[in-house]
């Protein structure tokens, strides 16, 4: 077997843990998580409370700042969560492309 049939993902990931904030579309309140790894159509995220996250929400890469990416739940597990970009339109920090 080749490394290929192991790694079926399309995309690179890149591993950040980094902070990142979680903003859900009923408030304004910033709830704080950690960017595991980021890749250009989703992300991995390590929260407190996985089951209490609504389908729908925004990631903001950095604290008060307009790089907000609108995500999806793809999947959930004990604290981690898989997101899926909603939006063509790539806002990553520079530091994170490297």
């Amino acid at each position: 077997m080749n490394a290929h049939f192991f790694n079926r993902r399309l995309f690179f990931r890149r591993a950040i843990n980094e902070p990142a904030w979680i903003e859900r579309s009923s408030n304004n309140i910033l709830e704080r998580c950690m960017l595991v790894n980021l890749c250009e159509i989703g992300a991995r995220l390590t929260i407190s409370d996985v089951y209490d996250l609504p389908e729908k929400f925004a990631l903001h890469l950095t604290r008060g700042s307009n790089l907000v990416r609108r995500c999806r739940v793809i999947w959930q597990q004990d604290h981690e969560v898989g997101v899926e970009f909603l939006s063509d339109h790539t806002t990553v920090p520079e530091k994170f492309c490297s």
